[in-house]
């Protein structure tokens, strides 16, 4: 896995999840759905394309520029779609150079459920799917020892049962049998019982979702996890003073070394 910079979202408290929820509610409801999913994210991507290359035509819906930049020293910019679902992954497999997948994707929902799916997008494109970049910041609770982590994971437990209220991801969660929880997560969302949500995420589901280690751990937990699956992760812990950067870089050398990367 090719390491880059990241960062750890902060606690997640009931008024945190209360106004993530609601900005998120703004954004789905302020979307175009006059068209399928498939269709939205072809326009999205195509005008995308259109966009870098300059093209003027009308099938693009981005805005035109108002001036013309010439030309780029880069002009071939990959195109990576953040995706979760199977209609997604198969709008990447037609016409994406890359996936961004979501912290809560657990490493039996990519095998068994994104890697296919992402594979009949690309044949229906004629496309070989292993051309694909797939890129990851994962869902990480780590800290120096023992007794630190033990707070930072109950910060990232919080951020799961986040995920866990929206019923978006609900097939993150139902691949491992948790369905009915996303469902109760969903309703307490509704009623505003935020401090309840994180309650319904078990030891198992914790575990499965997050990868949780101190410091000493945390990158060979990476690699087993990710490693035959994902190309390139995002990974980082605070960096205070030179010791703390020394640190980092260490984890980074062991990420790019130790790992199988995908067959």
């Amino acid at each position: 896995m090719d390491p880059a910079e990241g960062v750890i979202w902060p606690t997640n408290s009931g008024a945190g999840l209360a106004s993530a929820r609601a900005y998120q509610a703004s954004v789905w409801n302020g979307m175009d759905r006059t068209c399928s999913a498939d269709a939205r994210l072809h326009l999205g991507d195509e005008g995308c394309v259109a966009f870098l290359a300059g093209s003027r035509t009308s099938e693009s819906r981005w805005r035109p520029l108002q001036t013309d930049p010439g030309p780029i020293d880069h002009p071939d910019i990959p195109i990576h779609i953040s995706a979760i679902n199977t209609n997604m992954c198969g709008v990447v497999g037609e016409v994406a150079d890359g996936i961004r997948l979501h912290p809560v994707c657990s490493p039996k929902f990519i095998a068994e459920v994104m890697v296919p799916a992402v594979e009949r997008g690309a044949d229906r494109s004629r496309r070989n799917a292993d051309d694909i970049d797939w890129c990851m910041k994962p869902l990480i609770a780590t800290a120096p020892d023992e007794a630190s982590l033990h707070q930072v994971a109950e910060s990232v437990r919080a951020r799961v049962g986040f995920y866990l209220a929206t019923p978006a991801y609900k097939a993150a969660f139902e691949v491992h049998g948790w369905g009915d929880q996303v469902d109760q997560a969903a309703s307490f969302s509704r009623e505003q019982r935020w401090d309840e949500i994180p309650a319904l995420v078990s030891d198992e589901m914790f575990h499965t979702i997050a990868t949780v280690g101190t410091y000493d751990r945390i990158a060979s937990l990476l690699n087993e996890r990710f490693g035959s699956l994902i190309d390139r992760i995002e990974f980082s812990i605070p960096v205070n003073n030179s010791d703390d950067a020394d640190l980092l870089t260490s984890m980074l050398k062991e990420l790019r070394e130790s790992d199988s990367l995908r067959p």
